[in-house]
């Protein structure tokens, strides 16, 4: 008797031998990797009791870390480090007691007036210098800023008193004295006193005057006047309670 080979006779003999190899795997009798001629790995049994237990023990490096281990700070309640003998490095280095730094910037501004009448308008050359120290406790600042304008000295578009306006300027900027007694810090002299500041924008920033002579106006720093002024504020690393 001759059998034809069908899709469906091949499609049958492959779903009953699927059968055979599951039926044969869960008795424990064949793996898998049998029906396709290819050796299984050996099958250790494990003990599923004592596995939760042993990871349960184990210690969590993460979790037992504190606070002050995750970001290496000594532990809590132990008093601070000694101070390293002389001659080793130190982390940090202490502000000096006495010190002075000086900074400063130059601007160049120049703009020209077409086409009716032409003519130079502006050549600002903006200097400005600071100083700042600490002598013992206390911190000091010291600052000026002047403006010249070439344009105006030569040119015979401008009336004479506008000339004599514009020509030079010489502005005082931040000097003051800061210091300290127990938990009040005070600053005394000329300052800015920024108050709610939005980016571009005056909203609650009317403490300090400001220079707006200029159509397109500079940064913050510069257009502001520092106002002479004593300042107080509190600094307490205990919490207030009110009662």
């Amino acid at each position: 008797m001759k059998i034809k080979n069908s899709p469906e006779l091949i499609a049958i003999g492959a779903l009953l031998a699927a059968t055979t190899a599951l039926t044969a795997h869960a008795a424990g009798t064949i793996a898998y990797d049998d029906a396709l001629a290819t050796p299984a790995p050996a099958y250790t049994p494990q003990d599923t009791e004592k596995a939760p237990a042993a990871a349960s023990t184990a210690p969590n490096k993460l979790l037992a870390q504190s606070r002050e281990e995750l970001f290496g700070l000594p532990p809590a309640g132990k008093p601070p480090a000694e101070k390293p003998a002389a001659g080793e490095p130190l982390l940090v280095k202490p502000a000096p007691e006495r010190g002075f730094a000086l900074n400063g910037f130059y601007d160049f501004e120049l703009a020209y007036t077409y086409p009716k009448t032409a003519h130079w308008s502006r050549a600002v050359n903006r200097f400005q210098l600071e100083a700042s120290g600490r002598i013992g406790g206390n911190k000091w600042k010291l600052g000026g800023r002047a403006d010249i304008d070439p344009v105006y000295y030569g040119s015979n578009y401008y009336l004479d008193g506008v000339k004599n306006d514009q020509k030079l300027d010489f502005f005082w900027r931040e000097n003051y004295i800061d210091f300290g007694a127990g938990d009040l810090a005070f600053r005394i002299g000329a300052q800015n006193i920024v108050w709610g500041e939005v980016v571009g924008l005056f909203f609650a920033d009317v403490v300090s005057a400001r220079d707006q002579r200029e159509f397109i106006l500079p940064s913050f720093d510069i257009i502001r006047i520092p106002q002479g002024a004593t300042s107080l504020r509190y600094l307490s690393e205990s919490p207030v309670t009110y009662t």
